[in-house]
Formats: C-alpha cells, sequence, structure tokens
C-alpha cells in the first residue's frame, strides 16, 4: 500500500473509532462540567474539544491547551494556555496566558515585512451560588507589539498597542442540557505607543537619521464606559455535541487579538463544538 493510501486509512480509522467508540453523556451543566469560555474554569482531565473555531485539549484537569483553527490558514500562528489555580465547592481561581503572531507579507506578497506579537493575559474568577448559579469575574491584558520595515530601507521601527477589559458572564442552569447566560465585555482602557526611525541618503558619503517616538491614551473616543457588548444566550449539550448562540449589542470583539471593531451595533456569538 502507497504511504499516502495508508495514511489515509489510518485518519479513516481513527475517525471511526471516535465516532463509534462508547461515549458517555457529556450533560457539562452539573459539578464536573463546566462552560470554559468566559470562566475560570477548565476542561476535564482527558477531555478533547474539536469546534469549528478552535481545538482544545486537557492532559490534567488543571490545565487546557487550546488553538484557533483558522488562522493557520494564512499563517498566523496562535496557541493559549489556561490554569486552574484553586477552586473549592464555591470558588474557582483560573489564569490564561495567549500567543499569536502574524507576518502581513505572509497575508499579502504586496505589504510590508510587518510582524504583530499578541500575548493576551486573562486573570478569571468564578463564584458558584448553589447548583443553578454562577457568576465569573475576568480582567484581560493584551499588549500588541509590531515591528518591522516599510519602503525598504526609508523606514523601521515598533509600535506598541495594549488595552485592558473586564469581562463578566451570569449563568443560569436550567437542567443538564440547558442553561442561559448574559455575557458582557468592556473595555477599560486602551494606549497606543511606538518608536520610528527614518533614514534619508542625501549623497553617496552622507545620509540623515531621524528618531521619534511617542504615546497617546484612549483612541477615537473608545474607552470606559462607551467600549462595550452585552450578550444573552443559551448554551445546549447533547452527548458529545455542544451549542452555544447569543446575539447582543456593542462594539464587536474579535477573539484572538482581543480588539474591539470601532462601531456599535449587534454583537453575536455562536459556537459549535464536540466534547469527549
Amino acid at each position: 500500500m502507497q504511504p499516502r493510501r495508508r495514511h489515509l486509512a489510518a485518519l479513516v480509522a481513527l475517525a471511526a473509532f471516535l465516532a463509534l467508540r462508547p461515549a458517555p453523556a457529556r450533560a457539562f451543566h452539573d459539578e464536573r462540567e463546566h462552560v470554559v469560555d468566559y470562566t475560570a474554569h477548565t476542561m476535564a482531565a482527558g477531555d478533547l474539544r474539536v469546534g469549528v473555531w478552535d481545538v482544545g485539549w486537557a492532559p490534567w484537569g488543571w490545565l487546557t491547551l487550546d488553538t484557533y483553527t483558522w488562522p493557520w490558514l494564512k499563517k498566523i500562528a496562535n496557541a493559549s494556555a489556561k490554569f486552574r489555580i484553586w477552586g473549592d465547592d464555591a470558588w474557582t481561581l483560573g489564569a490564561k496566558l495567549g500567543f499569536l503572531t502574524v507576518n502581513l507579507h505572509d497575508l499579502s506578497s504586496e505589504a510590508d515585512p510587518v510582524r504583530f506579537h499578541v500575548i493576551p493575559v486573562e486573570v478569571a474568577v468564578s463564584r458558584r451560588f448553589g447548583p443553578e448559579w454562577e457568576l465569573s469575574v475576568a480582567g484581560v491584558y493584551t499588549p500588541i507589539v509590531q515591528k518591522g520595515t516599510y519602503d525598504a530601507s526609508a523606514f523601521h521601527g515598533a509600535a506598541g498597542y495594549t488595552n485592558t477589559q473586564l469581562t463578566l458572564a451570569l449563568e443560569w442552569r436550567l437542567n443538564e442540557r440547558w442553561a442561559l447566560f448574559v455575557r458582557s465585555r468592556h473595555l477599560v482602557k486602551l494606549q497606543v505607543s511606538g518608536k520610528v526611525v527614518t533614514t534619508v541618503t542625501v549623497d553617496p558619503y552622507t545620509s540623515i537619521e531621524t528618531q521619534a517616538s511617542g504615546a497617546s491614551g484612549d483612541l477615537a473616543g473608545m474607552g470606559f464606559p462607551q467600549t462595550f457588548q452585552v450578550v444573552p444566550g443559551f448554551a445546549w449539550s447533547r452527548a458529545v455535541f455542544n451549542l452555544e448562540v447569543g446575539l447582543g449589542y456593542g462594539h464587536v470583539h474579535v477573539p484572538g487579538v482581543n480588539v474591539f471593531v470601532p462601531v456599535r451595533w449587534l454583537a453575536p456569538q455562536l459556537d459549535v463544538y464536540w466534547r469527549w
């Protein structure tokens, strides 16, 4: 059998195993299974999550590794690690560290070779009020560093962009299959800074180099409390299949890079994933 056919046969066998193996009903609206997004929770040890947006795996109950799938098609490398630092019957404390990097030249051959590095850091606390209600609060700090050269040799430099966000999530478990939620996200602070070096050649023996740096606060009127989104919705689980749907109002948030679109309109949320 040719190597390519052997690889295809192995993938088919793996898919058949995952589809046909006995799987317990993963009703995550109970004391063991939790909604992971917008909370301090991690997945249970050994769990695998495959969704339309991302893939995650929990080698241990205190650690969940995740990556967005679609950005890889454009050579946008990204990954995150979420840690459950501490927890008991009522409280859970967690932290998340992410990384995303992209070269504009990889997205378009006509773009300048400018690279962006995004490193979001999140700390979250979840508080359960009995078996039905849970409140989660998280602070997210996201630095975005831009480095590169524009216009070949004439201009090069670095720029920094940081924003701090606050997220709130209230969940009401109706039963083991259904849960209702209200999630909000608020831009607390936004700042941009940069340094530019420009070199101008006067003649073969003389060149002039100019350096400049600066910083600014909130841009385009974006800041607290006017930049936000509030999204009510529901989460539904059936065996390994899970669905989360929400529709609210505010500024659309772009996951991974943690930026807001500076237009206030309908703010949708949709997640479809399988969890074993």
